[in-house]
């Protein structure tokens, strides 16, 4: 709020002072604007925006798989160690199998599926050949 010692015109001190005599002037609020919040979303919540329903089964089943390929994602340039590609190897026709099966109905969730596949091989490549 403005302070009458913070007024330096004689004019506008006295203009306040007679405003402040009919009706108390309001509390100067803080401004209210818009504000950004961030929310991270689940991997659910993407998919959902993507118009996937992970509760289907077959989105879930390729869901299930595209997480069963998380060993060989965010490994931060470390290389896979070949007993652990043999034990996720099968995973890999699994994928292939159920991308044949669900792609053409299921485009969208195919597609993830796809990407972490394609991802998975790259690293299996890189670190096995």
């Amino acid at each position: 709020m403005l302070e009458e010692s913070n007024i330096v015109l004689d004019a506008v001190r006295e203009l306040r002072r007679e405003r402040e005599k009919v009706q108390p002037l309001p509390v100067n609020r803080k401004p209210e604007g818009p504000q950004a919040v961030f929310h991270p979303l689940s991997d659910e919540e993407i998919l959902k925006g993507r118009g996937v329903n992970p509760k289907n089964p077959e989105n879930a089943e390729m869901l299930r798989l595209r997480d069963a390929l998380k060993p060989f994602q965010d490994r931060n340039k470390k290389q896979v160690d070949l007993k652990e590609a043999e034990l996720h190897w099968p995973l890999i026709p699994q994928c292939e199998s159920a991308l044949e099966l669900y792609g053409k109905d299921k485009s969208e969730m195919a597609a993830e599926l796809w990407g972490h596949l394609v991802g998975a091989c790259q690293d299996i490549a890189r670190s096995v050949a």
